[in-house]
């Protein structure tokens, strides 16, 4: 259960940040490009993150999940060859 979890945590939080660092890159890029209201760009990247979670959902997915081929990834202690 505790994996449960700790997984679903690591992906809202990953998804989380990602939400946030988009969101002040996108309201920089809109600030510097129509130089208007401060409050206008942080509206416009707001709807444009929402419009991208979807997008932002199956990168962390895709990060997250596991290799496909498992035999490539070494246990614990065991030598490279």
């Amino acid at each position: 259960m505790r994996s449960t979890f700790s997984s679903r945590l690591r992906r809202h939080a990953l998804l989380g940040f990602l939400a946030i660092d988009m969101l002040g890159l996108v309201a920089l890029v809109v600030d510097q490009v129509f130089s208007t209201d401060p409050v206008y760009p942080w509206i416009i990247a707001m709807g444009l993150v929402i419009a991208a979670l979807p997008l932002l959902a199956q990168a962390v997915d895709y990060v997250l999940s596991t290799p496909a081929d498992a035999a490539i990834v070494p246990d614990t202690g065991e030598k490279i060859p």
